[in-house]
């Protein structure tokens, strides 16, 4: 089967190591460079080295002389931060169309300087104005579209878009219908967000957990201090915050009254100030960036994988539905996972329900004692009980999470 020469559209390059980039890299692996052409907004993403050449960025949509404005009329007091917010976006929303319009041409102008004629649209992001110029682009060359929905995105543009949130969640519905009868595949990250979206659009989508290729782990021996791991982004929004906050202090106390452990943090530079800032030496270590050649090595030191995302209620809309990007390689290394953040996180459910290591229940009002309590009985569960959550976690990983089954039908629409 020949490879379809693929036009993407995610705000999320694809990347080795970072974000939601990780699974379109593992989606498309083998996909040659000259085949892809992409748009993506994250700049502070590192975009996987063979295909750094074939990516370009494109703004969010913005107004250019009203920002200055609304900034200074924010300023005046935090409560009337949100009605101005809200009403620069309906002004956004207003000209949704005009925008729109103009992305298309930028991309055009891009795709014809590099000669490239795409046989499908790849679109993996979460946005209106991402999923709009995909659509556009499918409709312009004729060609169908694959579509990956990672979040609840869509919940996320309904409040960011304020008192037009509710119009604005009805245009997305529309679109992703229409994108749906021009698709050749539709997956999600989870069933909970396919059956979300399913019942929202009436659009079926296909579950893929957020596959990964295999990073082939070697056996699993706990060490007597437990090392925590942690690998990725801290956005103070997400996993940022409750790292901080939360995870980081707790660890702190329990290594200075004696107990075993250690939490070892790997994220991108951008990161660092906010790492360091929780580092204290013999119990949170900050660890620096790890490559994508040293990642197995790096899970394969540690006893327990961290994912934790935020405890805040009006935070969790685009997580609610969704598992963790590092999941499956988390699974896949066959270690026991940490699950930690607010309670309705679908990622705290998923690790319940198929026995995948341990979760902490993370809220507003959390305190570090009850923390400390949750870290110190998972610290000390035995090395069989570990060993034995391991093995189920490897286990679950061939059956549900490794890309070679779960993304079948996306390769195929590709020609990989």
């Amino acid at each position: 089967m020949a490879q379809k020469k693929v036009l993407f559209f995610s705000e999320n390059p694809i990347s080795q190591v970072e974000g939601g980039g990780i699974v379109v890299y593992s989606v498309l692996q083998g996909l040659r460079p000259e085949n892809l052409l992409g748009f993506y907004h994250y700049r502070h993403i590192t975009i996987s080295e063979e295909y750094s050449q074939r990516f370009f960025y494109f703004p969010t949509w913005r107004m250019k002389k009203m920002p200055l404005f609304f900034d200074k009329q924010a300023n005046v007091t935090s409560l009337l931060q949100p009605f101005w917010a809200w009403l620069y976006n309906g002004l956004i929303y207003f000209n949704r169309e005009h925008y729109g319009r103009q992305d298309f041409r930028k991309m055009l102008a891009k795709v014809d300087e590099h000669s490239f004629r795409p046989d499908v649209v790849y679109f993996s992001g979460e946005s209106y104005q991402f999923l709009s110029l995909a659509y556009r682009a499918s409709i312009h060359f004729d060609v169908p579209i694959v579509m990956l929905n990672m979040d609840n995105w869509m919940g996320q543009e309904r409040e960011r878009y304020g008192y037009f949130g509710n119009v604005m969640y009805r245009k997305i519905r529309q679109l992703i219908q229409k994108v749906g009868r021009r698709s050749l595949n539709n997956t999600t990250n989870s069933l909970a967000l396919a059956k979300h979206i399913e019942e929202w659009s009436g659009v079926p989508h296909q579950v893929a957990n957020n596959c990964c290729t295999d990073l082939h782990p070697g056996p699993y021996v706990p060490n007597k201090k437990r090392i925590i791991t942690y690998v990725g982004a801290l956005n103070r929004s997400t996993q940022g915050r409750t790292l901080l906050l939360a995870i980081a202090p707790a660890i702190t106390e329990l290594a200075a009254e004696g107990v075993p452990v250690e939490l070892h943090i790997y994220t991108q530079p951008t990161f660092a100030t906010v790492a360091n800032g929780i580092s204290s030496p013999g119990a949170v270590l900050f660890k620096g960036y790890v490559a994508r050649q040293n990642l197995a090595q790096v899970y394969a030191n540690a006893d327990l994988l961290l994912t934790p995302t935020t405890f805040l209620e009006r935070e969790l809309t685009l997580f609610r539905y969704s598992l963790s990007t590092k999941l499956s390689e988390y699974l896949c290394m066959g270690r026991p996972v940490i699950s930690a953040g607010h309670p309705d996180w679908n990622l705290q459910h998923y690790v319940k329900e198929h026995g995948c290591g341990f979760t902490i229940d993370i809220l507003e009002n959390f305190k570090i004692s009850e923390i400390k309590k949750a870290i110190r009985a998972i610290v000390e569960t035995p090395d069989d009980t570990l060993i034995e959550i391991g093995k189920r976690n490897r286990n679950l990983w061939e059956q549900a999470h490794d890309v070679a089954k779960m993304a079948t039908e996306t390769r195929a629409a590709l020609g990989l």
